[in-house]
């Protein structure tokens, strides 16, 4: 395997880099021109490209290749429409790209639990045929990035991820730092129920995954197996962090205030914020649960870890790092 990688720095694509680089397989990373990001992880190789060039399939990133895993995308915006621009346009240009090669490589793209919507009762997971409803504009800026590389002749595979943890994630950090704290807050009512997976697990389905050929043209949900509730993720690194303090859901107006002044601070300051009016509308709905029936019954897939492992290796790895104390 001779792999191309885009979100290389990102969360889930610095992992998937790392256990590919760690298996002695080539990975050279993808990035387009003017995009600020983290050098390189080790042992792979930068190549900066622009998609829409007219001569951009002949580049030599793309000798020999045999796989390319996208996972670039933004998840935070001031601006709606920067959803569209941002991860819309290039997967698009991307699987545009790759029709174009000779060598045919097949592209996995890793999309999001949102582009499905949430699941209608705590009874009824989405499925991987499930009808696509997502509900806010992240969710439907991947839903219409799935439509555009299904459009083309593109050997591919598309990839949900349930809410995903693990070392270097940022938005399940905020619970251990709640924990830490003398009065824990909950941003979602502790019955609001959800799919989760560790970015380990995501990253050996993307592995699996990349190897079938009878997963080209599918689309494939990645969860744990296990459904929690909000109480029950707060309960879990609790016990990791061998503390519980009394915890208090935020009201909804609240959250409504908090995210308005976080848009307009984020906006003074020219960056993206971490609280916003659409991230409010996912934790509105109270049953993002999905199943991965076809990981499971068709590529006989099975999470390498348990959930409490996995939420200890998090947490290791957030002191090591320094970002919350021992």
């Amino acid at each position: 395997m001779i792999a191309v990688v885009t979100g290389a720095s990102g969360f889930i694509g610095g992992h998937l880099v790392q256990s590919l680089v760690a298996d002695g397989i080539e990975v050279r990373v993808l990035r387009r021109p003017g995009a600020t990001a983290a050098p390189a992880p080790r042992g792979s190789r930068e190549h900066v490209l622009e998609l829409s060039a007219p001569d951009a399939h002949r580049a030599a990133l793309w000798q020999g290749v045999t796989h390319v895993f996208h996972l670039a995308a933004r998840t935070r915006a001031r601006d709606p429409r920067a959803f569209g621009a941002a991860n819309v346009a290039p997967t698009a240009a991307l699987a545009q790209l790759v029709m174009r090669l000779e060598a045919g490589p097949r592209l996995l793209f890793v999309s999001s639990q949102a582009a499905a919507g949430p699941a209608q009762s705590a009874d009824a997971p989405l499925t991987d045929t499930d009808e696509a409803r997502p509900v806010e504009p992240y969710g439907r800026s991947k839903r219409d990035a799935e439509i555009a590389v299904l459009a083309t002749s593109v050997p591919a595979v598309i990839v949900r991820p349930a809410s995903v943890f693990g070392p270097r994630d940022r938005d399940f950090l905020q619970v251990f730092r709640q924990l830490a704290r003398p009065l824990a807050l909950q941003a979602s009512p502790a019955w609001h129920r959800l799919s989760l997976v560790s970015v380990f697990d995501v990253v050996a389905a993307l592995r699996v995954l990349a190897q079938r050929d009878d997963a080209l043209g599918r689309t494939f949900f990645v969860e744990d197996g296990a459904p929690a509730t909000w109480g029950t993720v707060y309960d879990e690194v609790a016990a990791v962090l061998q503390r519980s303090p009394p915890r208090l859901t935020v009201p909804g107006a609240a959250l409504r205030l908090g995210a308005t002044a976080s848009e307009l601070l984020a906006g003074l300051r020219g960056v993206e914020p971490l609280l916003t009016h659409a991230k409010l509308e996912l934790a509105r709905h109270p049953y993002w649960l999905c199943a991965a029936t076809g990981l499971r019954q068709a590529m006989q897939w099975q999470p390498s870890m348990s959930r409490a492992e996995a939420w200890a290796r998090t947490y290791a790895w957030y002191r090591e790092a320094q970002w919350i104390r021992a």
